[in-house]
């Protein structure tokens, strides 16, 4: 078996196995009884450690042997907070466990998504359908924990447990690996000067900071929200399950249909006006299980677009030496936007209410959609002549 085939094994565990978890986090602790304060510093603390986490685990990562070594690391360390959650009842010792498994997380699948490409790259397989397999673990783990919680209703204690054996499965995954010595590459200096100067960037920057981030804050809170409309965690889950679905299914099309390069800026433009959509539909009084339904198809759409499209665009406009320094900034911007979002969200539902509250979200993402508008696409063009 290739390093690929066994790659999408890896990949199906480690997002059925967080499907169980992330998904739920903010379920748990309402169902522990923590205050609105308590909840609020939980989820905003997740984006902040995600930062952190991703600097550590990139100044250690090397090359595809130190990755999956990495990698080995961080599933014990999963198995033992997930463990933990699957007990957790004071505030504060979720609070250690959210710092732990937060500051793993985001790494985990920054460094399996690098490992993933280098074996396709090696095998010679589209990462794309490599890919698919964590989309599809994720999808079924969902419409499981949908079953289970709409027939008997979800027990995080089990669910945790059960993730925990999950990744049990993805550790002993990993030792079947087998990582190649990566030829050695000259590796040249790059300076975040040049994304500074380039005017087409700083447009680009105001554009994902207004739409994802706010994006992330509506997502971060989605399954709290719709608990308090009455909606069950089983069903929640069937509706996340749904978007994913719908995400999978925009990929796909996408990658089959989709060849001038000129089509990925409405793409962009698409996925933002879909995202933008779904925040102003939480501001009308609709019927929680319809507005459910419509965000949930309208997510999976609206990410699905913009997975699809933002790498691309990124590229095309700045070259590939560039591409990384580019992602870690726009990252880093939308983690501390989201985490202080995160952290007032509920004060501020308290104080202006919902309807005003995502009146005000959805316009921030008007405002990055105008952003978007004002970039200079002239690259574009010269790529499609070429």
């Amino acid at each position: 078996m290739t390093n690929t085939k066994k790659t999408n094994i890896t990949l199906l565990l480690l997002f059925f196995g967080d499907a169980f978890v992330s998904p739920f986090l903010a379920l748990n602790f309402i169902h522990l009884g923590f205050t609105n304060d308590q909840l609020a510093l939980l989820i905003a603390i997740k984006p902040i450690c995600s930062v952190i986490g991703n600097f550590i685990y990139g100044h250690f990562s090397k090359d595809v042997k130190r990755d999956v070594f990495l990698m080995k690391i961080i599933s014990v360390i999963f198995i033992a907070t997930l463990i933990g959650f699957a007990f957790a009842q004071s505030f504060e010792f979720c609070l250690i466990l959210m710092i732990i498994w937060s500051l793993h997380n985001s790494p985990m699948f920054s460094l399996s998504d690098g490992v993933a490409d280098k074996f396709c790259e090696r095998d010679h397989k589209p990462y794309s359908i490599t890919r698919m397999f964590g989309s599809i673990g994720y999808f079924s783990c969902l419409i499981i924990g949908g079953i289970f919680g709409v027939t008997t209703g979800i027990n995080y204690s089990v669910t945790f447990s059960i993730a925990a054996i999950v990744f049990v499965l993805l550790l002993v995954s990993l030792f079947f690996l087998k990582p190649f010595e990566m030829e050695q590459e000259v590796k040249e200096k790059i300076s975040y000067k040049p994304l500074i100067k380039d005017k087409r960037f700083i447009f680009y920057l105001f554009f994902y900071l207004f739409i994802i981030g706010v994006w992330k804050i509506s997502d971060d809170y989605a399954s709290e929200f719709f608990n308090t409309l009455g909606l069950s965690d089983g069903m929640w889950s069937f509706v996340y399950a749904g978007g994913v679905l719908v995400e999978v299914i925009a990929i796909l099309l996408i990658n089959k249909f989709i060849y001038k390069n000129k089509d990925y800026i409405k793409l962009l433009v698409f996925s933002a006006c879909t995202l933008t959509l779904r925040t102003v539909l939480f501001a009308l009084p609709i019927d929680s299980v319809i507005l459910a339904l419509i965000t949930g198809i309208l997510r999976g759409l609206g990410w699905g677009t913009f997975l699809a499209s933002n790498m691309f665009i990124i590229e095309k406009m700045l070259g590939a030496s560039l591409v990384t320094k580019a992602v870690t900034v726009l990252t880093i911007e939308v983690n501390i936007f989201s985490s202080i979002g995160n952290y007032f969200y509920l004060s501020l539902r308290n104080c202006l209410g919902i309807p005003l509250l995502y009146s005000l979200l959805g316009g921030l993402q008007v405002l990055g959609i105008v952003f978007l508008i004002f970039i200079d696409y002239s690259f574009i063009k010269k790529e499609n002549k070429t």
